[in-house]
Formats: structure tokens, C-alpha cells, sequence
């Protein structure tokens, strides 16, 4: 299933992929998500039951731990949310914080169930009972682990049943969590030991727990997160930072020294960065007085036709140049939509020309920044630079649409693509 997009991420991100972004975004926000859930609420409520335990009934504390593991799911889905919310622009932020927190809910269920039955055996027991044998910190670390082999996977499973709409093989997602849970939840353990030292609850233990949380939070991130970039066929941050060249210090980069070459070059067009689509006003062709080299006559009238189409795109899109030949029919070809760009002059902040590329989702332009524009609009690319064109291609306008304006609908998967497969030089 593919999502249709509208983010609104801006970025000097060319020399940073998005899937390291998207990454670095998920494993910040569970880090954030567990501080606040888990973290500070458990904080105050360690401080209320400390102060207040004698008088507070002892069948108020089983649903009290359960509502703050609930709010914990709510936080933590919150903050995912916001995380993913660009490259799974359809997910909805009350349907994912839902799931989250019923997941979070039947996990604490879990985990409080065995502690629960084994006290009211005790307390229905008149024998006299043995005190309980604490056992080592190497078996305590090995049983939080076992339990977040269990509780992962409930909480994943609700997550599952909305995740599996947007993404496929979201099954995946189960067994990352079960993983990720593994490796978090002896450091939750942990935290919750240094936070009440010696039994009492004191200012350095506390501040030890929150950061041992966050620590656990960012470790759970980490490991489901390089699935989510799976599931969202993104490269893993280190091989798309291998892939895009980012491992080398930015001022080695050649790619950044001829950015900087062409920032101090004089522009006689000015701003070349994209507006939302609008309706080109009559004007005179001023190509003559840019200096703009111009196609045969007998081309130019297709240029208005073509530059009304390609302002039809939406922001987060992308369509090929064949696409826009086929839209505008009556003959017209890839290699004419390219020469009615590349003669756009002053014209290319009225035009969404970074929106049109080259078959299979390459870019096709040299030295504009092209793909940096379209990451700002939220459109991903794979590993060799490609848009995801099954995420991120444009379906064409609407029946009414086309039809009103004498345009053509555009075939079903687009238009074969007849444009050369060497770059384009536009302006």
C-alpha cells in the first residue's frame, strides 16, 4: 500500500538520506517517549507511594499502575507518531496512540499478573510463610529479559494491526520488538533499582533511573527502528550514508565544494526554490532577454500546456517526463517537456519543475539540487539515489479535471517513457 504525502520537513538534507534521518528521529522519539511515560511518571508516582503508602487502600494499586502504564503508551505513541508521521503520512496520530497504549496496557497486564496471583496466595494462606529468597542480579537481568521476549510482542501485535495497512510484511514488526524489548528491559530493571536505593527514594537514584530509562528507550529505538526502515524500503544509516558519501568530513566532499562553487555564482534567475502549484499569468516570452536557449518554434506550443500539468502535481510527488507527454498529448514527447523547462528562465519559481524526473524514479538534472528540493517536499529515495516511485509516483489528474481543461487522462501505472536516459540541462 502507498502513502500519498504531504510534510513538511525542510532539511540541508542531501548530504544526509532519509532513512538516517527517519532513524535518528524514531530512536530520539522512544528515548523522549520512555523518559516522559516511564521515566518521570513512575518518579512521581515512587514519590506518592513513598509519602503516602500507609494510607493509600491496597486495591487502589493495581489500577493505579495500570493507568500509568496506559499514559506511558500514550506518550510513547505520541512521540513515535510525530517521528513517522512524514514518511507515513496517512497514519493517523489518535489511531497509533490508541494502539499504543492498548499494547502498553496489556503489557503491564503481563507483567504485573505473576507478583499479583502470588500475593493473594500469600495473603489467603494462615500458614506461616518463609521469607521469600531474593535471587542474584544475574538471574534477575535474565528474567527481565525473558519478559521482554513476552511483553514486546503484545505490545507490537496492536501496533501490528494498524502498521500492516500502511507498510507490507508488517509481521516483521513482532518479532523486532520481541528483540528490542530483550535488550531494553533489563535497563528498566536496573533503573528501578537505582532510583530507590536501600529502599528509599533519593535525588541521585532518581536522577540515575531517568537516565538509565532514556538509555533503555534510545536501545529499544535503535533495534525496532532499522525494521521500520525495512518495512519502509529505506536504507539503514550506515549504508546509506556509505551510499550517499556522508562518512567523509562534509568540507572533503566534493559534491560540497562545488555546492559552494555555485552558491557564490552569479544566478540571473534568482530563487530557484519551488512555491506551492499556481496559475501561471499571461506573460510575454522572456526567454530573448535571459539569454535562455530556446527549442524549435514549432515546440513552443506546447510549453503553457505542459507547465499547466506540472503545476497539477502535488507537493510530495513526483511524475516522469512521459507522465507530463502523455497528459498533454497531441504529439508531445518526453524531450519536449525537458526543452519547456529547461527554457523556464525567470519563470521556474512559478513552476514545480523539480517534480518531473526521469524513468524509474532517477533524477535527471545536474548541479540544481534537485534531489534536496524534493527531500525538503518529503519525497525518499533508495540507496542509488531513486525515488520510490511506488510510494511517491503521481497518478495523474482527475477525469474532470483533464477533461475540462483538453487534457488526457494518464494510463494506469503512467506512460511509457520516451525521454533520453542522459541528463537533462534545464535553465
Amino acid at each position: 500500500m502507498s502513502d500519498s504525502s504531504q510534510p513538511t520537513e525542510l532539511s540541508e538534507q542531501g548530504s544526509k538520506p532519509a532513512g538516517a534521518r527517519l532513524w535518528g528521529r524514531w530512536v530520539a522519539a522512544n528515548a523522549l517517549g520512555e523518559l516522559l511515560g516511564l521515566g518521570l511518571i513512575g518518579l512521581v508516582a515512587g514519590v506518592v507511594a513513598s509519602r503516602y503508602s500507609s494510607s493509600i487502600p491496597g486495591w487502589v494499586v493495581l489500577p493505579g499502575v495500570l493507568l500509568l502504564g496506559t499514559l506511558e503508551g500514550v506518550l510513547v505513541g505520541a512521540c513515535q507518531w510525530l517521528a513517522v508521521r512524514q514518511a507515513l503520512p496517512r497514519l493517523q496520530a489518535s489511531t497509533w496512540i490508541r494502539a499504543t497504549a492498548g499494547g502498553a496496557l496489556l503489557a503491564w497486564i503481563l507483567g504485573m499478573l505473576p507478583s499479583t496471583l502470588m500475593d493473594m496466595a500469600s495473603s489467603s494462606s494462615t500458614a506461616p510463610q518463609a521469607a521469600p529468597v531474593e535471587p542474584s542480579e544475574g538471574v534477575q537481568m535474565l528474567l527481565a529479559a525473558a519478559l521482554g521476549v513476552v511483553a514486546g510482542p503484545i505490545l507490537a501485535g496492536v501496533q501490528w494491526r494498524v502498521l500492516r495497512r500502511h507498510v507490507s510484511r508488517a509481521g516483521w514488526w513482532i518479532p523486532a520488538n520481541s528483540l528490542a524489548w530483550a535488550l531494553g528491559m533489563p535497563l528498566v530493571f536496573i533503573a528501578v533499582g537505582t532510583a530507590a536505593e536501600s529502599g528509599a527514594l533519593t535525588l541521585r537514584g532518581a536522577l540515575l533511573g531517568l537516565g538509565l530509562i532514556t538509555v533503555a528507550g534510545g536501545v529499544v529505538g535503535m533495534v525496532h527502528g532499522l525494521v521500520l526502515l525495512r518495512l519502509l524500503k529505506l536504507a539503514a544509516p550506515w549504508k546509506a550514508a556509505r551510499t550517499a558519501g556522508a562518512l567523509r568530513p562534509r568540507w572533503r566532499s566534493l559534491e560540497f565544494k562545488r555546492r559552494q562553487i555555485l552558491a557564490w555564482a552569479p544566478n540571473p534567475w534568482g530563487s530557484m526554490v519551488s512555491t506551492q502549484p499556481t496559475t501561471i499569468p499571461p506573460e510575454e516570452d522572456s526567454s530573448a532577454a535571459t539569454g535562455a536557449v530556446m527549442p524549435p518554434n514549432d515546440e513552443r506550443d506546447y510549453y503553457e500546456r505542459i507547465y499547466k500539468v506540472v503545476n497539477q502535481i502535488p507537493r510530495g510527488m513526483v511524475a516522469t517526463y512521459g507522465d507530463v507527454a502523455a497528459i498533454v498529448g497531441d504529439g508531445c514527447d518526453g524531450r519536449i517537456v525537458g526543452h519547456a523547462l529547461g527554457a523556464l528562465g525567470p519563470r521556474s519559481v512559478q513552476v514545480a519543475w523539480q517534480r518531473v524526473i526521469g524513468r524509474n524514479g532517477r533524477v535527471t538534472t545536474s548541479g540544481l539540487h534537485q534531489p534536496d528540493k524534493l527531500a525538503a517536499e518529503g519525497v525518499q529515495f533508495d540507496e542509488r539515489g531513486y525515488v520510490l516511485m511506488e510510494r511517491f509516483h503521481w497518478a495523474g489528474p482527475s477525469a474532470e479535471w483533464a477533461q475540462a481543461q483538453g487534457f488526457q487522462q494518464l494510463p494506469k501505472g503512467g506512460a511509457a517513457e520516451d525521454a533520453p536516459d542522459n541528463q537533462l540541462s534545464l535553465f
